[in-house]
């Protein structure tokens, strides 16, 4: 059972939480926000989905791309997508961050945020670009900083 008590963790992506996502999913519709176009694509196969997800770039690839799903029990409270930058942007950003909470979530923004954060750090990367979620990874950021009015909420 999913109660607000219980902790929210990042996790990589996982075939066993296709209820969960689709609920993601219908949480955004409900709202009047399409979470992304092809998200009935990913629901016909779904372990392909989280398997391209979770191996999108070889080990070997420089930057690396991960994507996590910042999870409260059995429930998907929002998805991220991390990007360490080969080369640091002219306010020194190392890391690019995408990230998705759903609407029913919004409460729970700058502790998904603090947790990515966290998991940044642990990687090396000390500053992160927050890309708006519904813009092209290529948007030059409004702000020096991340803050939480360029996450999507």
């Amino acid at each position: 059972m999913n109660t607000k008590n219980e902790t929210l963790k990042l996790i990589e992506p996982t075939a066993d939480l296709c209820d969960a996502y689709t609920d993601l999913v219908l949480d955004f519709r409900a709202a009047g926000r399409p979470f992304h176009q092809n998200y009935f694509d990913d629901l016909l196969d779904f372990g392909a989905f989280v398997d391209r997800l979770r191996h999108l770039d070889p080990p070997t690839a420089e930057p690396i791309t991960m994507h996590l799903w910042a999870v409260r029990g059995r429930t998907i409270v929002a998805t991220v997508s991390l990007r360490g930058l080969a080369v640091p942007t002219e306010t020194g950003c190392d890391a690019q961050l995408t990230c998705h909470v759903r609407p029913s979530e919004r409460h729970a923004t700058n502790d998904v945020l603090a947790l990515v954060a966290e998991r940044a750090s642990l990687l090396g990367m000390r500053r992160l670009r927050l890309t708006p979620a519904d813009e092209p990874v290529a948007r030059p950021p409004a702000a020096s900083a991340p803050t939480t009015a360029a996450c999507s909420v």
